[in-house]
């Protein structure tokens, strides 16, 4: 019993289930109509009139007739015509002729009616084979009694009064048009009803649709929760879709709080590391100055290059959690990027002497200017380099050019070490390029990388060169 009253409870919330009993109405209002339609007709305006009502039908009037006649056999004649008077007085359009058993007419009702008064057996064969099929008259020969000896006695109605159909024009007409109007009725109610069923379950969809293309204030990029409708496939569906909202910004928040906590733990150990870091560079230095054999001299060049590599790293790692924050201060300024490539490839051009490596400038003697953050770009040739340095040096060569296309400055890094995937011992973590991408974005520069084999070319284009 439970579970019949649970599948019920579910039956009566289910979007099928409703839309089967709107179904079933329809259905069910077609022969309703019919009835309801046909008694009130019948109720405010009965088909038959008063009179066809005495007449009855065709077969019902024969039938009534050659029963009464029956009756009258064997009767006295006073009898037979006190009967017919008084059956004249009920049937009084109709037309009543007596014929005896000698073939006289012995009454007629009306008076006046006109027939002859001798009947012989060929006039009496003549008689019914000839009326009977009037298109006016509707004529009954019935005898008396079960002889025919006894004569017969002849009743004609005008077919009108005995028409089937109906007699009532005010009935026929509105019920030529009160069916098919309630039909229709019907009809544009089912419609009415389906539209409105359909557009409700269509407004909730939609409205679910726009919360997942709304974003929530405090978690952007995630959908708002919605209000829980009806308890149907619909509402259920909303409650999963708030449980999946709820789930991503469970995940969101604790995504955010583990960034936290990782760009804090990077600040940190980039802050803890620097003070080993400037211990071991000053030591270094105090080294360089005794007196070392030559051994002693190329690890000192060892643990200074390390020192030095270690200490970018922990720049860029700090400068990689920054950008990645939005916390990385970007002021940009109307520059001359001729003359910044000269000075940051002056900065340069010892360390790439020392590694026994070519560099060279090509830029235009004219200004050219662009509108970006000189620290920014500071720091992206400055990692560009350091990779050229520690993956490049086989090649001996790096160039720096500067130069202009179809309206727009390009600044190319081009070096012929082995390329990008090549295995090498100082491979790194690859976090100062990634350095160099996130920065390039953000100041709206196009960052292209073409390496193989033969070498590698790293290619800024400006996008808003002034």
């Amino acid at each position: 019993m439970n579970r019949l009253l649970n599948w019920l409870s579910d039956a009566r919330r289910s979007l099928v289930s409703r839309y089967v009993i709107l179904m079933s109405v329809a259905v069910i209002l077609i022969p309703l109509a019919i009835i309801v339609v046909v008694t009130a007709l019948f109720l405010i305006y009965p088909p038959y009139e008063k009179e066809y009502a005495v007449y009855g039908g065709a077969i019902e009037l024969e039938n009534k007739w050659h029963s009464e006649v029956k009756s009258l056999g064997g009767k006295p004649d006073e009898v037979i015509q006190q009967r017919l008077e008084k059956l004249y007085k009920r049937y009084n359009k109709a037309t009543i002729y007596w014929v005896n058993s000698a073939g006289d007419t012995q009454l007629q009702l009306p008076s006046d009616a006109k027939i002859q008064q001798h009947w012989t057996a060929a006039d009496a064969m003549q008689f019914m084979k000839e009326r009977p099929g009037s298109d006016e008259l509707f004529t009954i020969v019935a005898f008396i009694g079960d002889q025919p000896s006894e004569g017969f006695i002849i009743l004609e109605v005008p077919r009108t009064v005995i028409t089937p159909t109906f007699k009532n024009t005010t009935f026929a007409k509105y019920w030529s048009f009160a069916f098919p109007a309630l039909l229709l009725i019907i009809l544009l109610l089912f419609i009415g009803a389906s539209w409105l069923f359909f557009y409700r379950i269509s407004r909730r969809l939609l409205r679910m649709q726009k919360a997942m293309t709304s974003s929530a204030a405090a978690f952007p990029g995630i959908p708002g929760r919605i209000t829980v409708g009806k308890q149907d496939e619909i509402g259920r569906l909303e409650f999963a879709f708030n449980t999946m909202i709820g789930q991503l910004e469970h995940g969101r928040l604790r995504e955010t709080e583990e960034e936290h906590l990782r760009r804090q733990l990077i600040a940190n150990l980039s802050h803890d590391l620097r003070t080993p870091l400037t211990a071991i560079r000053g030591h270094a230095f105090q080294l360089n100055e005794e007196q070392l054999s030559s051994r002693g001299r190329e690890s000192l060049q060892v643990i200074d290059r390390k020192v030095d590599y270690l200490s970018r790293l922990i720049d860029n790692l700090l400068s990689y959690t920054l950008l990645s924050a939005g916390r990385y201060p970007y002021r940009p300024e109307v520059i001359d990027m001729n003359r910044l490539l000269r000075q940051l490839c002056a900065n340069w051009y010892a360390a790439f002497e020392q590694q026994g490596i070519e560099l060279e400038l090509d830029a235009p003697d004219h200004s050219f200017r662009w509108e970006i953050d000189p620290q920014w770009m500071e720091r992206i040739a400055d990692n560009l380099f350091q990779n050229i340095l520690r993956h490049a040096s086989a090649g001996g060569y790096a160039l720096v050019r500067l130069y202009e296309w179809e309206g727009s400055g390009y600044i190319s890094f081009v070096d012929h070490g082995p390329g990008m995937d090549s295995e090498s011992d100082e491979a790194g973590s690859g976090i100062g390029l990634n350095i160099v991408k996130l920065m390039a974005k953000e100041m709206g520069l196009q960052l292209t990388i073409d390496s193989s084999t033969a070498g590698t070319r790293i290619t800024l284009q400006g996008l808003n060169q002034i």
